[in-house]
C-alpha cells in the first residue's frame, strides 16, 4: 500500500539507505533535511516554520531521523542536543495534535537508552548521558501522539557523502592496514542497514503503537563484530587489538557497555523473525567486496 512519507533528516546515514528504499517499494517520499540536496532544507527545531512547512505537504507518515548523534558534542552542547533530538519531536507532536492530522509518527530512536547486564527490554532504561536522554525525551513526546518509537542500531556501506558507519570505518582501517583497537567490553545487537529499511517500511505499513526494540536476535563484543567482519572479508587481524573503553581518555561522555536489546515484543508484534548479527555482518560484508584493493 503506497504511502506519502515525509523523511525528516533525510540527508543522513539511514536517510540515505531508506529514502530509495522506500521509493523503490512505490511510495511517494518527500525528503527534508539541512542539506542543500534535500528537497526542502527547513528549519524544524522552529515550531512556528516546522507547523507551516508540515501542513504544506500533509503527509501520511513521518519518519524523523533528524538526530544529533554525536554523543560527546551532546555533553558539552546539552542544549542543542535538546533542541535536535526532543524540541524537533515535540513540534511534530504539537502540530499532529493541533491540525487533528491523522498522520502517523515513526521516531528512529537509539539503543544507548540501555546499560547493565542481560537483553534489555523496552520498559528497562538506564539513559546515562545528554545524548540518550535528549532521545527518550523525544520519544516521550511522539508517544503522546500514538506514534512507533523504533529503538534501533545499525552498520552497513554508507550511501551519504557525509556520515560514516561502524564497518566503513573498520572497512578502511582494514584497507590501509592501520593499527585497530576495538572494545571488547561493549556489547550491541544492531541490523545492518538493508534489514533495518525492510524493518521500517513494515512498520510503515502496519503502525503499530509504542515502543520497540528493533536489532538482531543476537549480540557481541564490538570486537568479536571486528574480527567477524575482517575475516569474512579476507583482511589480517593481526593488527587489531582488543581494549577496554575505558582505557580512552578522551571521551567526555559515558558510554554504556551492554546495550543488546531483546526484540520479543516486535517480532511478536508485527510477526516477523529478526536475523542473528552474524548473518547481518555476513549479508552486509558482501557489500564491500569490490571495494578491497
Amino acid at each position: 500500500m503506497s504511502k506519502k512519507i515525509l523523511v525528516l533528516g533525510a540527508g543522513g546515514l539511514l536517510g540515505s539507505a531508506l529514502c530509495p528504499y522506500l521509493e523503490s517499494r512505490g511510495h511517494q517520499v518527500i525528503k527534508q533535511g539541512r542539506r542543500i540536496q534535500s528537497q526542502y532544507n527547513v528549519d524544524i527545531t522552529e515550531a512556528d516554520e516546522a507547523s507551516k512547512f508540515f501542513s504544506s505537504i500533509q503527509p501520511e507518515v513521518i519518519i524523523n531521523l533528524a538526530a544529533l548523534t554525536n554523543v560527546d558534542y551532546c555533553e558539552t552542547h546539552p542544549q542543542e542536543a535538546y533542541r535536535v533530538n526532543s524540541h524537533i519531536v515535540e513540534n511534530i507532536s504539537d502540530w499532529l495534535k493541533s491540525a487533528h492530522s491523522p498522520c502517523h509518527l515513526i521516531q528512529i530512536s537509539t539503543d544507548q537508552l540501555y546499560d547493565g547486564s542481560g537483553l534489555h527490554q523496552e520498559s528497562k532504561i538506564d539513559p546515562a548521558n545528554y545524548y540518550s536522554f535528549s532521545k527518550y525525551i523525544g520519544e516521550l513526546a511522539a508517544l503522546k501522539v500514538d506514534g512507533t518509537v523504533l529503538r534501533v542500531n545499525f552498520f552497513g556501506l554508507s550511501g551519504s557523502d557525509n556520515r560514516i558507519s561502524f564497518t566503513d570505518w573498520l572497512f578502511q582501517a582494514l584497507q590501509k592496514k592501520d593499527p585497530i583497537s576495538v572494545f571488547e567490553d561493549v556489547f550491541f545487537s544492531p541490523l545492518c542497514i538493508e534489514s533495518l529499511v525492510e524493518m521500517i517500511e513494515l512498520v510503515v505499513i502496519l503502525k503499530p503503537i509504542g515502543t520497540y526494540n528493533v536489532g538482531s536476535t543476537s549480540g557481541m563484543s564490538k570486537a568479536q563484530f571486528a574480527f567477524h567482519f575482517a575475516n569474512e572479508l579476507g583482511f589480517s587481524t593481526k593488527l587489531m587489538r582488543p581494549i577496554s573503553i575505558d582505557q580512552i581518555d578522551a571521551l567526555h561522555a559515558y558510554r554504556p557497555k551492554n546495550m543488546m536489546m531483546n526484540v520479543d515484543k516486535f517480532q511478536a508484534t508485527v510477526g516477523i523473525r529478526l536475523p542473528l548479527l552474524i548473518d547481518q555482518i555476513i549479508k552486509s560484508a558482501k557489500d564491500y567486496y569490490d571495494l578491497k584493493k
